[in-house]
């Protein structure tokens, strides 16, 4: 960033670490794996003009 030549869709890896993190805990207090759907992650678009 601060070139001026990047832009494209970034992922959000902080929304990503949380939504792991809520999983994590819920198998370790007894869920079953299976009973979480896979999901895309959020998204943005980010742009160095």
């Amino acid at each position: 960033m601060g070139n001026g030549v990047f832009g494209g869709v970034v992922v959000s890896y902080s929304s990503m670490t949380a939504d792991a993190s809520k999983i994590i805990l819920e198998i370790e207090h007894g869920s079953n794996i299976s009973e979480f759907p896979v999901t895309r992650a959020e998204s943005y678009y980010s742009f160095d003009l």
